[in-house]
């Protein structure tokens, strides 16, 4: 998996814990990768999407996990750690924004 030029990681190591189709939920683990960090060890997501009975759209809910080497205790590392979390957060972002626009324009796909 390629990432953003201008990060620190331009590849990343995924694997894929469940994937349910009819249920609409997907989990993977980001297992490291260049760049990953010192201290992370891995980040696991699962992703489901659920319909919205009243205008017909959907939720989407993410939960995100992050578990480091090592316990967290200095200020520099949680510093990295919680620079890491943004990062991610606004790539998840884009990511659905970028679905979405592709949903409503292309609905019958």
């Amino acid at each position: 998996m390629c990432v953003d030029e201008g990060t620190q990681s331009k590849t990343l190591k995924v694997r894929v814990d469940h994937f349910d189709k009819d249920n609409l939920i997907y989990k993977s683990t980001l297992l490291g990768g260049e760049g990953f960090g010192d201290f992370l060890e891995s980040v696991s997501r699962e992703t489901k999407i659920e319909a919205k009975p009243d205008d017909g759209g959907s939720v989407v809910k993410i939960i995100t996990t992050y578990r480091t080497k090592e316990e967290v205790t200095s200020e520099g590392k949680l510093k990295q750690l919680e620079a890491s979390i943004k990062i991610g957060d606004r790539k998840t972002e884009t990511t659905i924004k970028a679905v979405e626009a592709y949903l409503l324009a292309n609905p019958n796909e």
